[in-house]
């Protein structure tokens, strides 16, 4: 089975926040749209994923002055993409490997088709 039979499933919006945005921003966003996940842009490119854990972790480390933190400044890892024309046992394997909860699959054009997790 690919990715494509996922995502053809899913919604057609992609949450986005800008990467300038602070922490409480984006839990305000989620809150309020009820998603655990948002898509973070820079420039109008995709440049990483913000989620309720990554939200617990910065609370954790910071206290209450985590939500004043920039979302450009706690992005750390590389944003792991796939194709629609991927299988659904590769997107597995990559999260799985990787110990990624998101993956950005793209279409030729490098555009955010959904996010699968």
């Amino acid at each position: 089975m690919k990715i494509s039979s996922i995502i053809d499933h899913k919604d057609d919006d992609v949450i986005t926040i800008s990467a300038h945005a602070n922490l409480k921003a984006a839990a305000n966003v989620m809150h309020d749209r009820r998603i655990a996940a948002l898509v973070v842009l820079k420039d109008h490119k995709v440049v990483g994923v913000i989620s309720e854990r990554d939200i617990v972790v910065a609370l954790a480390q910071h206290g209450q002055s985590a939500g004043i933190i920039l979302l450009k400044d706690m992005l750390g890892r590389q944003l792991v993409s796939i194709t629609s024309a991927d299988t659904i046992k590769r997107a597995m394997s990559l999260m799985t490997y990787g110990h990624v909860r998101h993956l950005r699959p793209i279409a030729e054009l490098n555009c955010c088709l959904r996010f699968v997790r």
